[in-house]
């Protein structure tokens, strides 16, 4: 997450040219971008508003290599500002980060206000008009509703596993969790495509991010 409008006196574009690696480029791949369209790097780089094809496809390219383009726009002096969120598509990992992003500004009390578009740059159209508050709430994962959920115990019953078997300290724990927490999950970064060390590094984001929400966890070995 890279606020450029408060921390940077750059532009999106300039920011991507000055940190093209950062979003999958080359300097060069962004020098021949320009020629391609016949405009020139060195006078977007000094003024930075020529709104030509290059800035276009740069950015582009920029959101298709998975950045969220977010701005806090105003169609003038006296109308309302409302947000415009840019995601490629509106994929289950865009909807994720999106949801981070508005739990950032929430927990840091900057700029709840205002409508926000969601649009898809894939589509071409706008995907969702909702709020900060409502996505915090959910509303973008509103599908998931869908889904059946189970308990701990609907598992425990399903696969036939004794109560008092529940021997292993961190099983146990969870258990008693269940019954007794007002909220609680289990989740896990493992995946079966990915080696063990892979597994192992997306584990610890896993707790970092639990962690920077506020939340406490327990780790369990699972089988």
């Amino acid at each position: 997450m890279i606020n450029v409008g408060e921390k940077h006196t750059d532009n999106h574009i300039k920011f991507i040219i000055d940190h093209s690696s950062l979003f999958g480029m080359t300097k060069e791949y962004i020098q021949q971008v320009y020629d391609n369209h016949g405009e020139s790097l060195e006078r977007e780089m000094s003024s930075g508003g020529l709104e030509g094809m290059a800035r276009v496809e740069i950015i582009t390219r920029a959101i298709k290599n998975g950045w969220i383009r977010v701005r806090l726009q105003s169609s003038g002096k006296q109308a309302p500002v409302y947000w415009t969120v840019q995601p490629y598509e509106l994929s289950y990992k865009a909807k994720d980060n999106i949801w981070t992003w508005a739990m950032y500004m929430k927990t840091h009390e900057r700029y709840t206000f205002g409508e926000i578009n969601i649009l898809s740059l894939r589509d071409g159209k706008v995907s969702m008009k909702t709020s900060i508050e409502k996505i915090i709430k959910g509303e973008l994962f509103t599908e998931a509703k869908m889904i059946k959920t189970y308990t701990f115990q609907d598992v425990v019953r399903s696969k036939n596993i004794s109560l008092q078997k529940l021997n292993e300290s961190s099983l146990s724990r969870a258990y008693q969790l269940s019954n007794e927490a007002e909220s609680f999950g289990i989740i896990s970064a493992f995946r079966g495509s990915h080696s063990r060390k892979q597994n192992m590094e997306l584990t610890k984001k896993l707790q970092a991010k639990v962690s920077s929400l506020g939340y406490g966890y327990f780790t369990m070995i699972g089988h």
